[in-house]
């Protein structure tokens, strides 16, 4: 099967050839020609991450002397890798730029509304302690300042020598 996916290859049927070498790996998935082969056979086809990922566990997966046949191919395979991860970097960088862009175009917006109804509150309508309870829970401040006042007056009626 590996010299027909060869003869494949060579003929220019590509997807036939990566077809007998998926089969072959799948079969035996020690066979280093199949991964050198599918390396070359997905770069050719433009789909450099798959290409990568079989470049990748050939690199990985097979000892020093199985690789020594693929001296000339292994620095193909980590040029691609540093190609691919520089693509993946470089889409990375551009998704975290879309966003922040994306927060900075509510956020903003919504800051201003925020510091418009602050400015407002504070500063056109200044709530007064009477009003204040209403607003937050209705008897609260008034318990509290009422609270506060009967303290007073007992510290103030209480007898210091």
């Amino acid at each position: 099967m590996s010299n027909l996916s060869l003869a494949y290859q060579k003929k220019g049927e590509i997807q036939k050839s990566i077809d007998l070498d998926l089969k072959i790996i799948s079969i035996d998935p020690h066979f280093d020609k199949s991964y050198s082969r599918l390396f070359s056979n997905y770069l050719n086809i433009g789909k450099p991450d798959i290409a990568v990922y079989y470049g990748g566990l050939l690199k990985k997966n097979f000892s020093e002397e199985t690789k020594e046949k693929y001296k000339d191919l292994i620095p193909k395979i980590d040029e691609e890798e540093q190609k691919f991860q520089k693509e993946i970097d470089e889409y990375k960088a551009k998704e975290r730029s879309k966003t922040i862009k994306s927060i900075l175009k509510y956020a903003i917006p919504i800051l201003i509304l925020i510091a418009a109804v602050l400015i407002y509150l504070f500063v056109f309508k200044k709530p007064s302690p009477s009003n204040l309870g209403d607003n937050i829970g209705g008897n609260v401040t008034r318990n509290l300042t009422s609270n506060y006042t009967q303290n007073n007056s007992q510290i103030n009626n209480t007898d210091v020598d």
